[in-house]
């Protein structure tokens, strides 16, 4: 006699019970999805160029009975430049998404930074700067998420004085890395380097120019904070140097 179809659920747990791994890397992934949600709110373009729908949050997909809460990102064009880039690094792809990291396209991009990127530029992948603490993506003054991106190509404004969107170039300028326009200066400081530090004051204050390095070495067990460049540490830049202290770094400097 056939009994009652079984549920997912129940047929997971007659099975020995449901993948908490699985279970847990879904649950990881609210960050980015929170993130991208945060920043697609008013409508506005989503990070990968779509417009705003259900796509713009990675599908939760079961492939050989576990959860791949990426598998939208691992589609993208621009994710195998994001996982060989950040392998040389040490740093698996599903790691970073959880940072809220994710690969993004020329016109998600120019969403985020605020401006036009030269023609071609192509696109790479963004990093979300999130408070150590509540986890909520740090802003920048106009209330925008503060996230930077990273290119597969350095974007190049090759014309001497052209406009750039910090002003005008002296020479050929090339970035592999940009912020968005007016965001201010945030350090890259994740929930267990807060901790860390929060628990041994007497602990050294590891700083490092890159959300990456910070990342990698992190993950290697020396809690390390990131500088968005090499006046990363300070609040403003001015024509003699570093103005202030990063309002960020305070914390740990008492």
């Amino acid at each position: 006699m056939m009994g009652t179809p079984q549920t997912k659920e129940e047929a997971a747990t007659a099975n020995g019970g449901p993948n908490l791994e699985a279970t847990a890397l879904a649950s990881k992934a609210a960050s980015v999805i929170d993130t991208i949600t945060y920043f697609c709110a008013e409508g506005k373009v989503s990070p990968g160029g779509e417009r705003v729908s259900e796509k713009i949050a990675p599908a939760a997909v079961e492939v050989s009975g576990e959860i791949d809460p990426y598998s939208e990102f691992k589609k993208h064009p621009y994710y195998q430049f994001m996982r060989d880039d950040l392998g040389r690094s040490g740093i698996p792809p599903e790691e970073a998404f959880t940072r809220g990291w994710f690969p993004i396209t020329q016109e998600g991009a120019e969403t985020i930074l605020g401006f036009n990127l030269p023609p071609g530029a192509g696109g790479g992948y963004a990093i979300s700067f999130n408070d150590p603490v509540s986890g909520i993506p740090m802003t920048s003054p106009d209330g925008r998420p503060f996230i930077r991106v990273k290119f597969a190509r350095p974007v190049t404004w090759a014309a001497k004085d052209q406009a750039l969107p910090y002003g005008k170039a002296s020479r050929a300028t090339a970035r592999k890395y940009l912020s968005p326009k007016g965001a201010g200066t945030h350090c890259f400081i994740l929930p267990e380097v807060h901790r860390y530090l929060m628990e041994n004051p007497t602990a050294p204050l590891r700083l490092v120019e890159g959300e990456k390095k910070a990342l990698a070495a992190t993950l290697k067990g020396l809690p390390t904070i990131g500088l968005v460049g090499i006046w990363g540490w300070a609040e403003t830049k001015t024509e003699t140097g570093g103005g202030g202290i990063c309002p960020d770094l305070l914390p740990y400097l008492k």
